[in-house]
């Protein structure tokens, strides 16, 4: 209906200003939760009547980050993740706050889960090298997305793993300190952040 449209255009236009945070270029407690949710949103006539999102996720705390590039690191997991599904599948998030490794402090930890056509043991070494894709003729992607999601995910003090078996998905892991990076935002030199001076 009228109505309807009307509703879901009002929520793609909220999502996106949500996600886009052109406003805001220094580091923020952001909801994680939310933002994924917006990016969901935005993703949504790739998803519809196709992909089954299956949300897990624990109550995660605030995250000091720069939000924007957070929402494009979502934005780039879950658009693969997507793409990965030939005909209908399901993505499953996990979430959850666990201990840093070697005495660091705790870390909010994402896992985005496919069931899509996974990556072959040979392709894995090479899936963050700028350019690779193992979408073939499917005329989608440049192979940016990953490269990208992991320099964002480094330039916050966090890791991204991808684990996958050809024919059984890929489930992609993000770790990002609560604390946030030792880093500002500093937009008015160059896009990209600096780290803080003790």
């Amino acid at each position: 209906t009228t109505t309807q449209a009307v509703d879901q255009l009002a929520a793609i236009i909220s999502s996106l200003r949500s996600f886009a945070r052109l406003d805001r270029s220094q580091l923020d407690a952001v909801d994680l939760a939310q933002g994924i949710e917006d990016t969901l949103t935005l993703l949504g006539h790739e998803l519809r009547g196709r992909v089954e999102v299956v949300r897990k996720l624990s109550p995660l705390p605030p995250l000091r980050c720069q939000a924007a590039e957070i929402n494009q690191l979502w934005m780039n997991l879950l658009r693969n993740a997507s793409q990965a599904i030939e005909g209908c599948g399901t993505i499953t998030l996990r979430g959850a706050v666990e201990p840093g490794a070697n005495g660091t402090g705790d870390a909010v930890v994402v896992r985005i889960e496919d069931s899509g056509r996974g990556i072959a043991s040979a392709d894995l070494p090479q899936i963050f090298d700028p350019g690779f894709t193992t979408k073939g003729g499917l005329r989608v992607g440049t192979g940016l997305g990953l490269p990208i999601a992991r320099q964002i995910v480094r330039e916050h003090g966090g890791s991204l793993d991808i684990a996958s078996e050809l024919g059984r998905g890929t489930v992609a892991t993000v770790r990002l300190p609560i604390d946030g990076p030792a880093w500002v935002w500093d937009h008015r030199r160059s896009p990209r952040l600096t780290r803080l001076v003790s």
